[in-house]
C-alpha cells in the first residue's frame, strides 16, 4: 500500500510540473505583437479567449504555421487542467491536429536528425 501512495504522489507531481511548464513556457516569439496577447491569456489559463484570438488571426493569415502551433498550446493547457479523461483525450487530439496543421505549413521542419542519402 505504501508503494501505491508513492506512485500516486509521483504522478500528481508530474502532472503539476507538466501543467506549470505549459503555462510558464515562453513559446510566443519575441517581437510578435500579434501573439503577445495569446501568450498572456495562456499564462492565465484563459484558453477559450486565446483560441478565439488565434482563430481570428488564422482567418487573416491561414497559412501561418506559428498560429497553428499557438492553437495547439491552447488545447494542451486544457489537457493538463481537465480532470475528465474523455475530455482530456479530446483536448489532446485537438492539440495534435493543430500541430499537424503547423507541420503541413512548415515543410522546412524535419523530424529526422539526419537527412537520408
Amino acid at each position: 500500500m505504501g508503494w501505491l501512495r508513492v506512485g500516486l504522489a509521483c504522478a500528481l507531481i508530474a502532472a503539476f510540473v507538466g501543467a506549470q511548464s505549459v503555462h510558464e513556457s515562453h513559446s510566443v516569439p519575441a517581437g510578435n505583437p500579434r501573439l503577445g496577447r495569446v501568450g498572456e491569456l495562456l499564462r492565465h489559463s484563459k484558453t477559450d479567449e486565446a483560441r478565439e484570438l488565434v482563430r481570428k488571426l488564422l482567418a487573416e493569415t491561414p497559412q501561418d504555421a506559428e498560429l497553428y502551433y499557438q492553437l495547439a498550446r491552447t488545447y494542451l493547457v486544457d489537457f493538463y487542467e481537465i480532470r475528465d479523461p474523455a475530455k482530456a483525450r479530446t483536448a489532446l487530439a485537438l492539440a495534435l491536429e493543430a500541430l499537424s496543421n503547423a507541420l503541413q505549413r512548415t515543410p522546412t521542419i524535419s523530424l529526422r536528425s539526419k537527412p537520408r542519402p
